[in-house]
């Protein structure tokens, strides 16, 4: 979010009168906006499909066309999207990885380390692809949201990095503790803050069901809280 669109306290200037937030205050925009990282994958993604905001990954094509991916971008960019909407009306573009980036869609020999990691490789039925990562890793490597973070960062910016290069930076990553906290991942968040008790999933649904409440017509808000 933009210091320019929000202050400290809250917005500083009003949404587009058709935006679901138009008659909310400044203290309950700011509220609505930290409840939505309490809401699940699915009640985010049904967010996105009520207000139009893209959240599966793109690719281009050799041929210059463009597909959409079974993948999801991740929570925070996402999320990102949905509140600039919510506060400008302004939808912003889907995540499109270009063709050199998303590469073939089949391994078509043995990998080596200084192949580059594509895309369309990075998926958890290529056993070779994860072999090779640990292979380079002395055996540590592990997939998950450290990994793609750190992956994606690369794609976006339109590269493909070679096997090596991505070991390395993940072993640096993991051996240096660097923290994959960040709000939108809520349980840890809470976790971090002393705040994650035995209570917390009662208090998810809670929160998850007050943004809900503010942004979905009512008869689906009952549905799409719930988990």
């Amino acid at each position: 979010m933009s210091a320019k669109s929000r202050s400290k306290s809250g917005r500083d200037k009003r949404p587009p009168e058709s935006s679901p937030i138009t008659d909310l205050s400044a203290a309950e925009t700011s509220e609505l906006f930290e409840d939505l990282n309490y809401v699940s994958l699915a009640e985010l993604r049904e967010l996105c499909r009520t207000y139009e905001i893209p959240y599966r990954i793109r690719i281009k094509l050799p041929d210059g066309s463009v597909r959409t991916t079974a993948a999801n971008d991740r929570k925070g960019v996402v999320l990102a999207r949905l509140r600039r909407f919510l506060e400008t009306g302004e939808r912003l573009a889907a995540t499109v990885l270009s063709a050199s980036v998303a590469g073939p869609a089949t391994l078509s020999r043995c990998l080596a380390a200084a192949d580059r990691i594509h895309f369309r490789w990075y998926e958890r039925t290529n056993a070779p692809v994860f072999d090779l990562l640990r292979t380079l890793t002395d055996g540590r490597f592990r997939d998950g949201a450290r990994a793609r973070t750190l992956l994606m960062a690369h794609w976006s910016a339109g590269r493909a990095p070679t096997f090596s290069e991505f070991a390395a930076e993940w072993l640096s990553a993991e051996q240096g503790g660097e923290s994959m906290v960040s709000p939108e991942y809520a349980y840890l968040t809470d976790l971090q803050a002393g705040r994650a008790d035995p209570d917390w999933k009662a208090l998810r649904r809670q929160r998850a069901r007050r943004a809900l409440s503010r942004l979905n017509p009512p008869h689906r808000n009952e549905e799409t809280s719930r988990g």
